[in-house]
C-alpha cells in the first residue's frame, strides 16, 4: 500500500510499510510428509478419478472375463448340432450298404459296420470289459468325467505312456459321430458338450449300444461284432473272457494293439495285445466285475487268434448291387452320393436269387455246348409292384475273359423275337380287334418285305388267338399292318419298353432290341392286369 500516514504528533511522517512475504509453512510441511490422509488430500485436489481405482481394473477384468467367456460359450454353442438323433441312425461317410429285402447285407463300400446288434445280444461280461477299461464311471458320469480325467492324467504320468484315456465312452462316441480326429481345444471342447446333450437325450443302455457298434477296433473292423469275426472267426457271444479283454483293450490305439498286420498274425503285436489284455482283465478285477481265479485264469491263457477277412469285404448278388450304383444317381443328389454314407434297402430275394444262379448254372451246363451259347441271364419281377426279386446278368461276374461286367439283365440289348408278338396282339385287342378274328396265313409280301415262318410251312385259315399259341409269323405282320405301327410302340412303351422301337414290318417279329429287364417288366403288366409298375 503507497499511502502517507501521520504520526500521532503530527511532525514527522511515518516510515512505509515492508511487504509482507507470504508464509511457506504448509508446504514446506507438505514436502516433508510421506503419507497424509485422504481426509485431508480430498479437499485439496478433489476426488481420484476412476480408472486410478484398483477396484475399477479387478471389475473390468472380472466383467470383460464373463462377457468373453458367455460370447465364447455362446459361440460354441451355435457351432454344434441342434438334435442328437443322428447318433441313433449315423453311417460313416465314404461308405454304401446295400442290403437284401430281409436286411441282410449284401454289399458293403468303405468303413462300415457290417453286423450291429442289440444291446440285448451283447454280453454283459464284454460291456463291463469296455467299461472297465475306457470309462469306468460311465453310469454315473453325465456325459464329462473330471475325475476320469485326472485318473488317466496320474496313470498315463506313473506309466510314463498313455495306458488311459480321458475321454468318456459318451465322449468317444460325439466324436465318432460328429467330429474329426483332430487334436484341439476347441474340437475337444466340442466333443465334451456334445457328449452332455447326448446324456440327456439317449439312455445308457443306447449310448454304450451305439458306440459298440460303431468302435473302430483294427484290421478293417468296426464294431464288436465284426472284431469278433475278423480276430477270432466266431460271433460275440461265444467268446472267452480273454478274448472279449483284447477286443476291449483296442479302441485307443488299435494300430498298436491289433495283433494282426495286414491281415495276419504278427508276433510283436501279439504279445502287445496279450499284454494289454492282461491290464484290461486286471482293471476288471479291481472294478469288482470278475473274481481273482477269473481274472489268473484268463491271463495264464495264450492269446490265441484265428484270423478271418472282414465280412463288410463279402458280397452277394454282385450283378444286382453293380446294378443298385449305376441306378444311384438317378434317385440321389451328386453332393450325397459324393459324401455317401448311404445305406440303401433293396427288394431282392436271397432265396430267390440262389435258385436265379443256380439255374443260370444248370443252363449253362446243360443247353450252353450243343446250343452254342456261352451266356445266360435271369431276372424275376413281382408283377404287382414291379420290385426285382433276382437278378444273374451272366454266368461268373468275375470272369473278366467272357464276361467283362457286362450285366445282360440291363446292359445287352437283344431282339426279343417272337414275344414281342405280344405287343402286337395286345395292341390289336386295345382296337377292339377279337381275338377270334381270322387271318389267312400264306405266302404274304408288303412293301417288298415277305415274312416267313418258322416251320416254312402255312396252316391257311387260323384266328389271332391261335396264331398266338403257335406264333405264326405272317399273321403277326398282317396284325401289324392292320393296327399300324404307332399304336403298338405307345402300347409297348406304356407297358414298360424304354429302348428305341422302330417302325418296321419286322417289328411284329421283335427285330427292334431291348433289355432283359424292361421285357419282364412289361410282361408283368400283363399279369397285374394292364397296370405297370416299373
Amino acid at each position: 500500500m503507497n499511502q502517507s500516514v501521520e504520526s500521532n504528533d503530527g511532525k514527522h511522517p511515518s516510515p512505509k510499510p515492508r511487504r509482507r512475504k507470504r508464509p511457506r509453512v504448509v508446504a514446506q510441511t507438505l514436502n516433508g510428509i510421506k503419507r497424509v490422509s485422504s481426509t485431508v488430500i480430498k479437499p485439496l485436489i478433489g476426488p481420484k478419478a476412476i480408472y486410478r481405482r484398483s477396484w475399477f481394473w479387478i471389475g473390468l477384468g472380472v466383467g470383460g472375463s464373463a462377457i468373453a467367456l458367455g460370447w465364447g460359450w455362446q459361440k460354441l454353442e451355435s457351432s454344434l448340432p441342434d438334435s442328437t438323433k443322428d447318433v441313433l441312425t449315423y453311417v460313416r461317410d465314404d461308405t454304401i450298404t446295400i442290403k437284401a429285402a430281409d436286411s441282410t447285407i449284401i454289399q458293403q463300400i468303405g468303413p462300415a459296420s457290417h453286423e450291429t446288434l442289440k444291446i440285448w445280444e451283447i454280453p454283459e461280461t464284454l460291456m463291463e470289459a469296455f467299461i472297465a477299461i475306457e470309462d469306468q464311471r460311465f453310469k454315473e458320469h453325465k456325459g464329462v468325467d473330471s475325475q476320469g480325467i485326472l485318473r488317466a492324467t496320474v496313470a498315463n504320468l506313473k506309466a510314463g505312456g498313455v495306458v488311459e484315456g480321458g475321454s468318456t465312452i459318451t465322449q468317444q462316441l460325439a466324436r465318432i459321430v460328429y467330429f474329426d480326429h483332430e487334436r484341439s481345444i476347441v474340437r475337444k471342447l466340442k466333443e465334451m458338450r456334445m457328449a452332455q446333450k447326448i446324456e440327456q437325450d439317449l439312455s445308457k443302455d443306447q449310448i454304450l449300444e451305439r458306440y459298440l457298434n460303431l468302435v473302430y477296433l483294427g484290421s478293417g473292423a468296426y464294431g464288436i461284432a465284426d472284431a469278433a469275426w475278423v480276430y477270432f472267426s466266431k460271433p460275440v457271444k461265444d467268446l472267452t473272457l480273454g478274448e472279449m479283454a483284447t477286443l476291449a483293450g483296442l479302441p485307443p490305439a488299435p494300430s498298436v494293439y491289433s495283433p494282426l498286420l495286414e491281415g495276419k498274425i504278427n508276433s510283436s503285436r501279439q504279445k502287445a495285445a496279450k499284454e494289454r489284455r492282461d491290464v484290461v482283465l486286471q482293471r476288471m478285477l479291481e472294478n469288482g466285475y470278475i473274481s481273482q481265479a477269473e481274472a489268473n485264469k484268463a491271463m495264464a491263457e495264450p492269446l490265441s487268434i484265428k484270423p478271418s477277412q472282414p465280412k463288410r469285404l463279402e458280397r452277394k448278388a454282385f450283378y444286382f448291387t453293380e446294378y443298385i450304383q449305376q441306378e444311384l444317381p438317378k434317385y440321389v443328389s451328386k453332393e450325397v452320393l459324393a459324401k455317401k454314407g448311404l445305406t440303401i434297402e433293396t427288394t431282392i430275394n436271397l432265396e430267390w436269387q440262389d435258385a436265379a444262379e443256380t439255374a443260370v448254372q444248370k443252363t449253362m451246363k446243360t443247353y450252353g455246348r450243343y446250343q452254342r451259347f456261352g451266356q445266360a441271364a435271369l431276372v424275376a419281377v413281382d408283377p404287382r409292384n414291379g420290385q426285382i426279386k433276382a437278378m444273374v446278368g451272366g454266368k461268373d461276374f468275375n470272369d473278366l475273359d467272357s464276361n467283362n461286367y457286362l450285366n445282360r439283365v440291363t446292359q445287352a440289348q437283344r431282339q426279343p423275337g417272337s414275344t414281342f408278338k405280344t405287343f402286337v396282339y395286345t395292341a390289336a385287342l386295345a382296337t377292339g380287334m377279337s381275338p377270334y378274328k381270322g387271318y389267312m396265313d400264306a405266302g404274304y409280301i408288303v412293301d417288298g418285305y415277305e415274312p416267313k415262318n418258322y416251320s416254312e410251312r402255312f396252316r391257311g385259315s387260323i384266328s389271332v388267338r391261335d396264331a398266338l399259341i403257335s406264333s405264326v409269323n405272317v399273321v403277326a405282320v398282317k396284325t401289324l399292318v392292320d393296327v399300324g405301327w404307332e399304336p403298338i410302340i405307345k402300347l409297348a412303351q406304356k407297358m414298360g419298353i424304354k429302348s428305341k422301337l422302330h417302325s418296321t414290318y419286322s417289328l411284329a417279329l421283335g427285330a427292334s432290341e431291348v433289355n432283359l429287364l424292361e421285357l419282364t417288366s412289361s410282361y408283368g403288366t400283363l399279369a397285374a392286369q394292364g397296370i405297370h409298375h416299373g
